[in-house]
Order: structure tokens, then sequence, then C-alpha cells
């Protein structure tokens, strides 16, 4: 059982290995774990997270520690959209911001039920872009699309790449 209450680069390598997105447990730092072990109990919102010391922590954290030294300030972003995909090449320091630009579902058009037609309009850095009703879904995509451009709302390229 590890004695430290403070999380720090020295411990998690004391404890852990990298492999391919994996932290494997190489030290036992409870009854119930067992070296060779891949930490990680997958949340509800798909994120993995493991209990070091009695306090939780989402992995791909410990990984960003694990290769850059300490706990980021802001948040981690999954650039692929697997948020059980922690390879460090998949991680990337964002803003609440920045992150929410590579979201994969993202309403690209909406139903406006006053109108009966789909508007199309985004929100970014906190002011709202309309760009129209339109009779069909399709055209009110196209014209988010456009004005993304037209207005160069800069998104991260997946953003979205749900939504075909």
């Amino acid at each position: 059982m590890v004695n430290s209450n403070i999380l720090t680069l020295k411990l998690l390598k004391s404890l852990f290995r990298y492999e391919n997105g994996n932290l494997i447990r190489i030290a036992k730092n409870s009854n119930n774990s067992h070296i060779g072990d891949t930490i990680g109990t997958i949340t509800n919102h798909g994120y993995l997270r493991a209990k070091i010391n009695n306090k939780n922590y989402f992995v791909h954290r410990l990984i960003w520690m694990y290769h850059y030294g300490d706990m980021p300030y802001d948040q981690i972003d999954h650039i692929n959209h697997i948020r059980s995909d922690n390879r460090i090449e998949n991680l990337r320091v964002a803003s609440s911001a920045e992150n929410n630009r590579n979201r994969s579902k993202v309403k690209l058009a909406y139903f406006h039920k006053q109108t009966g037609k789909w508007q199309a309009s985004s929100f970014f850095n906190g002011k709202n872009y309309y760009f129209g009703l339109f009779d069909n879904k399709q055209d009110a995509i196209n014209a988010k699309l456009k004005g993304i451009k037209d207005f160069n709302l800069i998104y991260h390229d997946n953003h979205g790449a749900d939504n075909g």
C-alpha cells in the first residue's frame, strides 16, 4: 500500500508503465490490485477512471501526467472522439471552448417549430451567428457550413464528424 496522499510523477511511474494508451500496473497499491493489470473502469460517459490512494482520476489525465510531468490545468480532448482511446497521440490539452469545437455529435441544423423550417445558426466565442431558415435540413446544413467558413469560425477538423 502506498502511503503518500499526493500523486506525483515519481509515484505514478513507480506504480504503472504506459503501453499503447493504457497504464499497466507494475506495483501493488492495494490488496485488490494485481501486477500486470490494465487500470481503469469505464464510466457512464465512456471515460476510463482509476483510483489511486483512495482518489479517483481519469486515466487520460494520468497518461498526460505520465508523459508531460504534471496534470494539465485545462481539459484533455480526445481528438478522435473516442473517450476510452487514451493513446498519447490522441490527447491534447484544450480549453472548454476548444474541446467543444471538437464535439462529434453536433447539431448542424435545428427544426424551428414556429415556422416549420430548418434553422442554421452557430454560437462561437460568445456570439450567435444566424444563417437563415430553410425548407429542408440539408439546405440548412449547407448554409451553416458555408457560414462557418465565411465568418472564419475555426473549429477542430473533427467537429461534427459523426453527423454525415
